[in-house]
């Protein structure tokens, strides 16, 4: 018997928006680097679901709606 998981990171945009509002020189790319951080994060828990049960996880980070 096999399974599959899948692993997601959805953030908001409505929180960068206000942030540049609030603080002047926000990089542009800064959402990116969020997003690699994410996945480098998600990362981890997917080798070890893999490792220790077998379990092949798929990681998925967007910015957005979870359910779009």
């Amino acid at each position: 018997m096999g399974a599959d998981l899948e692993l997601f990171h959805a953030a908001s945009l409505s929180g960068w928006e206000k942030l540049r509002r609030l603080v002047p020189g926000v990089p542009e790319d800064l959402e990116l680097h969020v997003i690699d951080a994410a996945r480098e994060q998600l990362a981890g828990p997917a080798g070890e679901s893999h490792a220790e049960h077998g379990i092949a996880a798929g990681t998925h980070v967007a910015f957005g709606n979870a359910f779009a």
